[in-house]
């Protein structure tokens, strides 16, 4: 009893620690804005695949039906904060900028220079690659971003949400009044 117990305990163990990637893959041009999303285990080159080939699609956006949104935000609070002190995050941006005006655009390109330092000594590994047009004013660009978090601590996350949630919930059951005469 105590070999099947431990392999699984084992198991559990190791998948907690699988890295999962998730990357969200923005392109903005001429033909529009287009948004896509791909997630993968352990390989982050995955999930931007997945992300680049999900961005031409169009889909229905679906929402929570049923919950109660001061409980609903609380406990996405709670689990988003709990998250992101464990979540590792990269930016990868490219493009070309133009305002018409040759010094806004030299000081819009020196900004995203000085944000790329910013971003790199707050700890994110960050790209971003700002190609001034002087001769005409448009934008073109795409932002690849890409989130790294353990399996074991999006589990957490979210089952300290349902907790937030359910007590919430509770606690909102309490204090209505009943209307018994």
């Amino acid at each position: 009893m105590a070999v099947p117990l431990t392999a699984a305990l084992v198991a559990l163990i190791y998948l907690c620690a699988v890295p999962w990637r998730l990357a969200l893959c923005l392109r903005l041009g001429p033909d529009g804005v287009r948004f896509g999303m791909g997630a993968a285990p352990f390989e982050a080159r995955f999930a931007r695949a997945r992300a680049l080939s999900r961005r031409d699609r169009r889909r229905p956006s679906t929402a929570l039906c049923g919950l109660s949104p001061g409980a609903a935000l609380r406990a996405a609070w709670r689990a988003a904060a709990f998250a992101l002190r464990r979540v590792r995050f990269g930016v990868d941006a490219q493009g070309e900028f133009g305002a018409g005006d040759a010094a806004v655009t030299a000081l819009v390109c020196g900004g995203a220079m000085a944000l790329e330092r910013a971003l790199r000594a707050a700890g994110w590994d960050a790209r971003l690659r700002l190609k001034p047009d002087f001769s005409g004013a448009g934008v073109r660009g795409e932002v690849t971003c890409m989130i790294s978090a353990r399996a074991g601590h999006i589990m957490a996350a979210a089952l300290l949400g349902a907790w937030e949630y359910a007590t919430g919930r509770f606690a909102q059951w309490t204090d209505t009044p009943s209307r018994a005469l």
